[in-house]
């Protein structure tokens, strides 16, 4: 599989000596070629999870010359994100529009010849010319032929040194002829100082990564793997997965207050293909092998595993009861956002979304709906005095299941309100009203509450 992310493509003019290639230098200084087949340790991904990648790809360029040449980066490319190493760069220029991939019939053309010839015209090939396709045929501009008339004539392809597209034919948009539209073809020119050299550079949205898990509510064993997407093709890439979202100027992110506790730490077990590192903010999962994908393809990889110590218990908050999971991360690593499937007994139950967690900190997930549980509320009282209204009501627990239940139920009052009375007693935080309650197995259990409304009159 070839790779493309950073091959060296040189620029938009048509010579013989590079037919594979199409492309070659317009001007120089002094051209350096660059070996287009990637090194195996030739470029590196960081990829974070909010779908920006940190790329940066080694050039090995064994001499000190000037250079003026072409690169070839993913359409996803943040210009001016670029930077060099190793190189006191002139200027970095975006010439994407300049590569395309053969001339056409009707297409302006001026073509010079290995004598110094120049020729200027129009395509008159019926399938369109390559070097690879035999002499080229073009109509002559009267004010380019020896005797001023319009007339056609034909070049043998290895007299050709070098064709340049003037305008294409019926005006067509550049980009429908560019050797790859998933690509930016960028110019660099400027003088080598250092032995290794590299350019930097971030993607939005090309690759594509987010954890995914795999939970055992029996157990609480936990494993963690690595979704990877690729839109575009690459091969033998060093690759790290980042845990985490980088502050991008001009956008604006909303952060939680992260509950910690003190923990002792359990630890994750990575897998055998990943290395951790936290580097900053940031948490690193570095694979330790080379990895390709072709565009559209897509691969999963184990992270890592360790256990959760969870606590089971049933929730209503008004609507259905769920079963829910609570735990504090005592593993040494965080665990990011993203989709849990859920195993009894290696048989799956559903899924769960799991929000960032911190290490050390306290965490919850709801996994199933519990139908033999039901819970009716109703209003057993309501009066009014002045300008307030009173309501009471009560809340019963039917449990229908062949085993006691803890279960937590949580109410809001609306607002302006103040809590009156209850039994049994509850927590509040605010108008958030919530019990504790264990009812036995075939059993059901009531709680009641009033509160007060202030009416605006």
């Amino acid at each position: 599989m070839g790779d493309i992310i950073m091959g060296n493509v040189k620029s938009w003019t048509l010579t013989t000596s590079l037919i594979s290639m199409l492309l070659v230098f317009t001007s120089f200084a002094f051209a350096v070629e660059i070996d287009t087949t990637e090194n195996t340790e030739s470029m590196d991904f960081r990829i974070f999870t909010s779908g920006i990648t940190v790329v940066k790809k080694h050039l090995h360029i064994e001499n000190t010359y000037n250079i003026v040449d072409d690169f070839a980066l993913p359409i996803g490319t943040v210009f001016k994100s670029i930077v060099i190493d190793g190189i006191d760069v002139e200027y970095i220029k975006n010439n994407t529009g300049k590569y395309i991939n053969l001339v056409l019939e009707g297409d302006i053309i001026s073509v010079l010849t290995k004598d110094g010839v120049s020729y200027q015209g129009e395509i008159l090939n019926p399938e369109g010319w390559n070097f690879d396709q035999g002499s080229l045929i073009m109509m002559l501009a009267p004010s380019l032929s020896p005797d001023h008339i319009e007339k056609p004539i034909i070049i043998s392809d290895n007299e050709i040194s070098s064709i340049q597209i003037l305008q294409f034919a019926n005006n067509e948009p550049i980009n429908s002829r560019l050797i790859d539209e998933n690509l930016m073809q960028i110019e660099i020119s400027g003088t080598v100082k250092d032995k290794e050299q590299s350019i930097n550079y971030i993607m939005r949205n090309v690759l594509q990564w987010e954890p995914t898990y795999t939970l055992d509510l029996l157990t609480g064993n936990i494993s963690a793997y690595a979704f990877l997407e690729s839109y575009i093709d690459f091969s033998n890439a060093n690759i790290t997965f980042v845990m985490g979202s980088p502050l991008i100027a001009g956008e604006v992110s909303t952060y939680s207050t992260n509950q910690r506790v003190l923990a002792p730490e359990e630890a994750a077990i990575s897998s055998a293909g990943f290395g951790l590192n936290q580097a900053g903010e940031m948490w690193e999962y570095k694979y330790n092998e080379k990895l390709g994908l072709y565009k559209n393809e897509s691969v999963k990889l184990p992270l890592f595993s360790g256990k959760l110590k969870l606590s089971n218990i049933y929730t209503w908050n008004g609507a259905e009861v769920l079963l829910k999971h609570k735990f504090t991360n005592e593993l040494n690593t965080p665990l990011p956002p993203g989709i849990i499937d859920n195993y009894e007994d290696k048989v799956w139950v559903g899924q769960s979304e799991l929000k960032w967690v911190a290490k050390g900190e306290e965490s919850e997930i709801l996994s199933q709906y519990a139908k033999d549980i039901e819970i009716e509320e109703i209003i057993t009282e309501q009066t009014e005095e002045m300008n307030k209204r009173i309501i009471s009501k009560k809340i019963v627990i039917n449990n229908h299941k062949e085993k006691k239940i803890r279960i937590e139920i949580i109410r809001n009052l609306p607002y302006p309100s103040n809590l009156i009375k209850t039994s049994p007693n509850n927590k509040q935080d605010g108008s958030k009203l919530t019990w504790d309650i264990f009812v036995d197995d075939s059993q059901s259990k009531s709680i009641n509450y009033t509160y007060e409304t202030l009416l605006n009159k």
